[in-house]
């Protein structure tokens, strides 16, 4: 998981963000033809998002401790309730978890007891997730507060097909052979760093290249 301070756009400025990433979710889903001979049939398609339930307990926890850093920054005024679960409220009208926007609040010190959750603010955190999630190269799943808080479900996933065991919902072996399939071995730059693209492209290149070569009884020299 990682916590990054990004800007999103929203109606209120000045404002800022962050960004929780999940960079190895559990989660898989799936793609598959619909028709033996009509090639032009739409396959069918299962996202799968947050289908394991270890995904979405870790962006509840990286909602809540980018929340915990936000409010301690100096910069914080307070939060953003459109872009907020909707959090239950108490006799007086708010809860420990209730954003605030209708009047400006500062941060807290940093020795400060961290926000009580109740178990109705915790399926809103659930339900919130759910209903915004989605995958693209920068962004995948938003939560805001104003100064502002953004979650990601998974930062940089481009639809990997898994090098682990079979049982635990890999795709592809060791040396790149995929299950279940004869003959058929998959090599992809399937993740996105910091670093430059090509070079990460070149590595996983290249090892393919030697494990294709061996497997097929090549000489490399």
């Amino acid at each position: 998981m990682i916590i990054a301070l990004i800007y999103y756009y929203t109606k209120v400025h000045p404002n800022f963000t962050t960004s929780i990433a999940q960079e190895y979710p559990l989660s898989t889903g799936s793609v598959h033809i619909s028709h033996p001979k009509d090639t032009k049939a739409p396959a069918e398609f299962e996202a799968g998002f947050l289908s394991d339930a270890s995904d979405l307990a870790i962006l509840k926890l990286g909602y809540k401790e980018s929340r915990e850093i936000t409010r301690r920054m100096k910069v914080y005024c307070g939060e953003y309730m459109p872009l907020h679960p909707k959090f239950s409220t108490n006799e007086s009208g708010s809860s420990d978890a209730a954003p605030c926007l209708d009047a400006p609040v500062g941060s807290v010190e940093l020795d400060s007891e961290d926000v009580n959750y109740s178990k109705e603010d915790n399926e809103e955190i659930e339900k919130f997730t759910r209903r915004f999630v989605s995958s693209t190269w920068t962004r995948n799943f938003q939560l805001q507060i104003r100064i502002i808080n953004i979650n990601d479900t998974s930062n940089e996933k481009l639809g990997a097909c898994a090098i682990k065991p079979r049982k635990q919902g890999g795709i592809v072996g060791p040396r790149l052979n995929v299950y279940g399939v004869k003959g058929l071995k998959v090599a992809a730059r399937v993740k996105i760093g910091v670093q430059t693209i090509e070079i990460t492209a070149l590595v996983i290149a290249e090892k393919a290249a030697v494990l294709i070569t061996e497997d097929l009884g090549l000489n490399m020299k």
